[in-house]
């Protein structure tokens, strides 16, 4: 394991009510933002990067999480993964937030 010196978080950890609907959503998310060959994932868990999902055995997580896109195309391609599976998941960031992030982090960074 690797040691960053400077990151305020090291993983985030979610505790979910049903991990195979959990794998399939963050699954194709994660392919759509071009993240899909850091997933790792048994019976019992799903990693990717510093995101770790399980089953939780009591209270489930409640986090906002977001995830940085490259392009417009890529939250469009998010979206057009994460809309079909979001029955499975509690809460979808909608487009207009995740695009908001965007055009914020974008006025940061120039």
């Amino acid at each position: 394991m690797q040691f960053y010196r400077g990151r305020l978080v090291d993983h985030v950890h979610l505790r979910v009510a049903n991990l195979d609907a959990a794998k399939r959503f963050y699954r194709a998310v994660l392919e759509s933002l071009g993240r899909a060959q850091g997933v790792r994932e048994g019976d019992d868990f799903f990693n990717s990067d510093e995101l770790w999902i399980d089953q939780a055995d009591g209270p489930v997580s409640r986090v906002h999480l977001a995830f940085q896109a490259d392009s417009l195309a890529q939250v469009q391609a998010f979206h057009a993964a994460a809309l079909p599976l979001s029955s499975s998941i509690p809460t979808v960031t909608s487009r207009r937030c995740i695009t908001a992030q965007r055009r914020s982090r974008q006025s940061r960074l120039s």
